[in-house]
This record gives C-alpha cells, structure tokens and sequence, in this order.
C-alpha cells in the first residue's frame, strides 16, 4: 500500500474540508434568504430551528455533489407546516361535516391554494388572507360559497383592501422605526376610512328577497375579520 501520512494529503485534505464548510456557509445563507423572503417566521418558524434541521442534513449528507439532498433534507421543518396546515383543513371539515352536514374538504383546499399561490407569484403574504379568512370561518360554519355573486365580491375586494393597507402601514411604520411621510399617511388613512364606511354600509343593508343574495351572518364575517386586522394592528 502507498505511504499516505505526508504533508501533501494532509495538505489536500485541509483544503478539501475548508471548501467543504465554505459551501455549506453558502447553503446556511441562501436559506436564511429562503427564511426571510417566506417570511417564515410568522408562522412560527425560528432561525434556530431552520438552522438544526440544516445541520443535522450537513452532518449526514456532507459531500459537495449532495448540496440538492441536503437543502430537500433541511425544508423538513417547513414540511411540518404544510402537514400541520393539511390535518388543520381536515379538522375543520370533518366538523363542518357533523355539525352541518355539509362536506368542505375540497372547497377550503382551493380556497387556500388560491391564496398559496397569490403568495407564491406576488411574493406578498397579506395580499388576499383576510379572503381566506373570511372563507374559512363561513365554510366551517357550513355556509355556501358565494364567490361569484357580485355583493360578494366587492365586499371580498374591500376587506382585502383594507386589511392590506393597515398591514402595509403597520410593516412600514416598523422598518422606518415609527418615522413615516405624513402626507402619504393622510392619503393612506383617507382611502381606509372610505372604503371602511363602504364596507360598513353593505354589511347593515338589508337583504333582498332574491335567494341569492348574501345572508347578514355572511356580511358580518366580512366586518368582523377587518375589525379584528385592525384592533390586532393597533396593538402590536
């Protein structure tokens, strides 16, 4: 057998393990890109956390070639989310179907991989959640669907709106630490009063005789998901 304990091979093997680390610095922190663009956090997921679950992949999967295995082996921890996210869905059809005997489970899926994939093209998490809000609680409360009726849809477009807007300002209030243009925000609160009032107005109106037509306990759930955005901002 050749003679291996020289200078040379502890020298390559030095450099072998130095590229090694560099690459898995480089995987540490296209991830903690990953975490912050998905904004990861909010749903409950540390840094620390991400971090195990890459160094138990960086342990076990080493070899530079591997880097795709290793970064797959790492998103275990968002996987929990999805899974905890699915048995949440099934818990809450399962309910739906006892409670008013009305099967969800394929209505609530699409509602959320509507919102899912808003969040995936526009890159922002907020757009669109006060709709998925609202859906939710009125399917688990076994009211149909009405997304096509047009009373809807414009209570649909305000209570977005509007949980949009106070969502946006709260976020730019706390990157420019409490310092903001006050003109933009008179403009901004302006817009969130009228379509607030708007919104307000069609929730109170009577509704028609037309059977169709969006019943007051619908309408509320539209009014008590913004009220809630709105005290859960002003308080955090």
């Amino acid at each position: 057998m050749e003679y291996v304990n020289n200078n040379v091979y502890l020298e390559l093997a030095k450099l072998d393990y130095n590229n090694c680390q560099a690459l898995h610095q480089r995987e540490w922190e296209s991830m903690q890109k990953w975490y912050l663009e998905m904004n990861l956090g909010d749903f409950g997921v540390t840094r620390r956390s991400l971090l195990l679950t890459y160094f138990i992949a960086a342990a076990s999967i080493f070899e530079p070639e591997r880097s795709q295995e290793r970064k797959l082996d790492a998103n275990r921890t968002v996987e929990k989310l999805i899974d905890i996210l699915l048995r949440t869905l099934n818990h809450l059809s399962s309910d739906a179907l006892v409670a008013h005997g009305r099967d969800i489970s394929s209505t609530i899926r699409r509602a959320w991989e509507k919102w899912m994939m808003k969040w995936v093209v526009e890159g922002e998490r907020q757009q669109g959640v006060a709709e998925l809000v609202v859906q939710t609680i009125n399917l688990s409360c076994g009211r149909c669907s009405l997304e096509s009726h047009p009373k809807y849809q414009r209570l649909s477009n305000l209570t977005n709106s509007v949980c949009h807007q106070l969502c946006h300002y709260q976020k730019q209030k706390v990157q420019e630490n409490g310092c903001y243009d006050a003109d933009t925000d008179n403009i901004r609160t302006q817009k969130i009063d009228a379509e607030m009032q708007e919104l307000v107005q069609l929730v109170l109106e009577s509704s028609s005789d037309d059977d169709d037509d969006i019943s007051s306990d619908m309408k509320q759930t539209f009014l008590t998901v913004t009220r809630s955005f709105y005290m859960l901002l002003t308080v955090t």
